[in-house]
Order: C-alpha cells, then structure tokens, then sequence
C-alpha cells in the first residue's frame, strides 16, 4: 500500500453483553427444544402406524399439527381446524359401519373332529399354511 496512508487500526468486536449471551443461549435452548419435540411426535406417528402381532393400540390416534397464538381463541380455533378432518372420517365410518347388517348366531358347540383329524396325523414341524386351509376346508364340508 500507500507509505503516507494512515495506518487502520482493526476495530475491535464487542463482547457480548451477558443479557445478550442468555438470550442467544435461550434461543439455542429453544431450537433444540422443538427439535426434540418433532422427533418425538414423528417416533409417535411411526409407531402408530406400524401393524403388529396382536393389534396396535395406538393405531386409531390422530397426530396433527395446530399452531398456537398469542390470543386463546385463535389458538382454540387452530385446534379445531386441525381435528375437523379426522372427526369428519370418523363421522362417516361411524355412518358406514352402521349400514352394515349385524349377523349374529346362537352360540352353540361346534364340532372340530374332522379339523383336529386331519392336522393330528401330520407332525408340527410340516404343518403349513396350505395344510391348515385344507384342514378348514375338510371341517366345513
């Protein structure tokens, strides 16, 4: 550069102030919060959708989102706009459901001779799915 060019002193940064440092903190806090919390709610959804060996208790939940306001009415209001969809088909399988005749018989012993015959002569290991088809085919004939 230039010789008779005054020389620049770097300018310093500001130390944060500590008012400053806790708000960043708390910001960081809060990032990390709601990550943890969309983990958890999509852990939730996951688990609610997996099918399992005797049913999944958790598979008629609803998970959705609302966005809460500063104001309690605009956030009842977003709640009700995030459940009107599920109730809505809850409303019409209810409806459906109802449409459908209801068979019922009188409970009275059944007669599995034949069934437990023709599964008794093969051994556990062999028995297959075809087998046991076969087997309530021979019962209900």
């Amino acid at each position: 550069g230039d010789p008779d060019a005054p020389a620049v002193e770097p300018v310093a940064a500001e130390e944060p102030t500590d008012e400053e440092k806790e708000e960043k903190a708390e910001r960081a806090e809060m990032k990390l919060a709601g990550q943890r919390r969309e983990k958890l709610f999509q852990e939730m959804r996951q688990a609610c959708s997996e099918q399992r060996t005797g049913g999944n208790a958790m598979g008629d939940t609803v998970f959705t989102t609302a966005v809460l306001a500063e104001e309690p009415r605009a956030s009842l209001s977003a709640i009700g706009r995030a459940l009107l969809i599920p109730v809505r088909y809850r409303i019409e399988y209810a409806t459906w459901r109802r449409s459908i005749p209801l068979v019922s018989a009188d409970p009275r012993p059944i007669d599995l001779r034949h069934y437990f015959h023709a599964l008794s002569s093969v051994p556990p290991g062999c028995t297959s799915v075809p087998l046991v088809l076969n087997a309530l085919l021979e019962q209900v004939s």
